[in-house]
């Protein structure tokens, strides 16, 4: 694959449907694409009041370990880190710094450029949800043109259901307020990257994916500037499964399996938790979010 997006970034709230956008973006032949990094969202803290700033708070180096053994990749993190020239995201003394934030930063996205490289792969996509919230600073310290970035957007109804019975296997799970605040914020984020009209966002809405899977697919893979191909929506089916980290993130699995509408077992809230949930949505957000994105363009 020549031209298009070499980064992509795909991110909106948990449970709206960004595995499944990952798994069809990483068909694209020439796509390289791992389990989720986490990286910048559980070491690094946006600045109050800055959000075009971010601060290393965490050394990555154990996570970074466990990314590159979770996705089957025999180097060493020494031998990674070693082809950078850069010993930044090793933790070196003073890494704590805020000076080294932009520079790991950028060698962590450098670091993925080489394992995509060493795949033979010329373009990669990093999915990790909460990765929206660094948009404004990535934006700002990575090269200019360099990257894109994919909102995954789904009805607030199911996703809050979804992640609020999901979360319950992770360390910590979220209860139901939280839920509806983390959509009802995380879109609103969208939202606001809608109306700035920046060249490097593209938008995806679920319920567009699920009703129309090739002409969507299609509308958002040749948006980055790739090849589209008839094999890529047969193909992610077995591209899903290497996303998901060994032995873990059984809540995944349907990714892999055929894009269909949802019958409303994603949402398992009884009557009187419905009824919270959708007093505590605001309404507003998602139409007013794919009026901006149908006004700009910014679908493809």
């Amino acid at each position: 694959m020549t031209g298009g997006a070499r980064r992509v970034f795909v991110v909106g709230v948990p449970r709206s449907g960004t595995t499944l956008v990952q798994s069809i973006l990483a068909a694209v032949p020439g796509v390289a694409s791992w389990t989720e990094s986490h990286f910048f969202s559980r070491h690094y803290r946006c600045l109050p009041g800055a959000a075009s700033r971010a601060i290393l708070v965490r050394n990555p180096e154990e996570a970074l370990r466990r990314f590159l053994a979770e996705n089957g990749l025999e180097q060493t993190l020494e031998d990674v880190v070693s082809s950078l020239g850069d010993q930044a995201l090793l933790g070196p003394p003073g890494w704590r710094q805020a000076l080294l934030s932009s520079r790991v930063a950028r060698d962590f996205v450098r670091l993925l450029d080489l394992l995509a490289e060493r795949q033979g792969c010329a373009a990669w996509v990093e999915k990790t949800p909460a990765h929206l919230r660094f948009l404004p600073w990535l934006q700002r310290v990575l090269e200019p043109g360099s990257v894109c970035f994919v909102h995954v957007v789904r009805d607030g109804l199911a996703t809050v259901g979804s992640l609020h019975r999901t979360s319950a296997h992770w360390e910590r799970r979220y209860s139901l307020a939280e839920c509806i605040e983390r959509w009802n914020r995380d879109v609103a984020r969208s939202l606001t990257r809608a109306n700035e009209d920046h060249p490097t966002d593209r938008f995806l809405f679920y319920d567009d994916l699920v009703r129309s899977p090739e002409a969507t697919a299609r509308t958002l893979v040749e948006g980055l500037g790739w090849p589209w191909e008839e094999g890529i929506l047969a193909r992610r089916n077995g591209v899903s499964a290497r996303l998901t980290a060994p032995g873990e993130e059984f809540w995944k699995a349907r990714a892999g399996e055929a894009i269909a509408e949802d019958t409303g077992e994603s949402v398992p809230l009884t009557p009187e938790l419905r009824e919270r949930v959708l007093a505590g949505l605001d309404h507003e957000l998602l139409p007013r979010l794919r009026a901006v994105v149908a006004r700009r363009g910014r679908n493809r």
